[in-house]
């Protein structure tokens, strides 16, 4: 009644009643309506505090916070206060990071903070996942610049553990780096494989755009660069293989001839760079499942079979092709090693292989830092919030992309 007959105060008092007879959604309904009747009455404390209990009653209530934030004349507050709201949206979006309303609160968070860094990369995620407004779309930056500006330092080994997705087991990294010896003598790693011989060295005493590029971004993520091989065909256009004195050489296909190179092969440059470095290329080269049960085998060979892992399809036959091309000294390292890992940490092995390509995916997007190429690299297909719910490896980048480990890398390293 006070509501029809104008009457701002009695209708916001009310509501207060009722809100503290009620709870959970009705509750905040009752307060945020009352929230807007005091501010039209021009109570302002009495506004701020039932937005802020509405608050209390959903953290992530977009129409209260938007009211508080609206509210708050005081720059520190209003930082304070998206601080908050950062922190509440953060929570519930870490279940689910492909989410087009969550990640739009989190720009509001975000401009309430004036954190510009955040602001944009949020409204380019809502751009490229199709979820984004005429108005965000239109206040989209240009992005086509990608790399434009240079990293102002490699990345140290901190950096690269703030690039590891959830599940990558630091306690496996001893066995993966010796496994990886072992499956590139069964693979065959070398120049051939690729389909390039010496005569497809780039010389280092001419001078090159591509080869400077990609050596750039090795340099970037902690490689000594050796020889490009420009040439042959690899599946991501480009690959690397062991060089001389502990040196990694690149194969790069020969249709990548110009530069900037696009993001796409930065992508994959960023990938295989990270793979390297951490001696993982067989998960760049195999699908998770056969790369743990190969890493498996190679425990099984070296006589010292993993404690807690299930037996993995295909490891009887991958243990019997690892032996012979195994070098001795690599078996023994794995002998050594197998025995100190937990049985939960076995256990967990595919896990953690399909958690370490997540983390070389992130080390793309980083690369080339473009959501969207990135996206379409581990999908092959265009970027929907559906799409992207449906895969592991790209939901993992959106919620690298957003995170605010990315973020202050990229800060940290000129990168914004």
């Amino acid at each position: 009644m006070a509501e029809r007959a104008g009457d701002g105060a009695t209708a916001a008092q009310a509501l207060l009643d009722a809100a503290e007879a009620s709870a959970g959604p009705t509750r905040g309904s009752f307060l945020r309506r009352a929230g807007a009747h005091l501010q039209a009455t021009g109570d302002t404390d009495g506004a701020l505090l039932a937005y802020r209990q509405a608050l209390g009653v959903d953290p992530i209530d977009a129409e209260a916070a938007g009211a508080v934030a609206e509210l708050l004349t005081d720059p520190s507050m209003r930082q304070a206060h998206g601080e908050s709201y950062e922190a509440a949206v953060r929570e519930v979006l870490r279940a689910q990071p492909a989410d087009g309303d969550l990640i739009r609160e989190l720009m509001h968070a975000a401009e309430w903070q004036g954190d510009r860094a955040l602001v944009k990369a949020a409204r380019e995620a809502l751009v490229v996942l199709r979820a984004a407004t005429e108005e965000e779309r239109g206040r989209r930056e240009e992005t086509t610049a990608i790399m434009s500006r240079r990293p102002k330092r490699p990345l140290t080994p901190d950096d690269v553990q703030k690039l590891a997705s959830p599940g990558d087991d630091p306690a496996l990294y001893p066995l993966f780096e010796h496994a990886d010896d072992a499956l590139d003598a069964l693979d065959g790693v070398e120049p051939t494989l690729f389909g390039v011989t010496k005569s497809d060295i780039v010389s280092s005493r001419k001078a090159n755009e591509v080869r400077d590029e990609v050596f750039e971004v090795a340099t970037f993520f902690g490689l000594e660069p050796g020889e490009l091989f420009h040439g042959g065909s690899t599946p991501d256009g480009v690959a690397t293989l062991p060089g001389k004195r502990d040196r990694t050489d690149f194969v790069v296909a020969s249709e990548i001839d110009r530069t900037p190179l696009h993001p796409k092969v930065r992508f994959a440059l960023g990938m295989h760079a990270m793979a390297a470095r951490r001696h993982v290329r067989f998960v760049v080269r195999h699908a998770p499942l056969q790369a743990a049960a190969m890493v498996q085998a190679t425990a099984a060979a070296a006589e010292t079979p993993l404690a807690g892992a299930r037996p993995l399809p295909g490891v009887q036959a991958w243990t019997k092709a690892v032996l012979k091309p195994m070098a001795r000294r690599t078996r023994k390292a794995i002998a050594q090693i197998a025995p100190t890992i937990s049985a939960e940490s076995g256990e967990r092995l595919e896990a953690s292989v399909r958690a370490a390509r997540r983390s070389l995916c992130r080390a793309g997007l980083l690369a080339c830092m473009d959501l969207e190429t990135a996206l379409v690299a581990v999908m092959d297909e265009p970027p929907s919030l559906g799409a992207v719910r449906a895969t592991e490896e790209a939901t993992d980048l959106v919620a690298f992309w957003l995170s605010p480990e990315l973020l202050a890398l990229r800060k940290d390293l000129g990168l914004v």
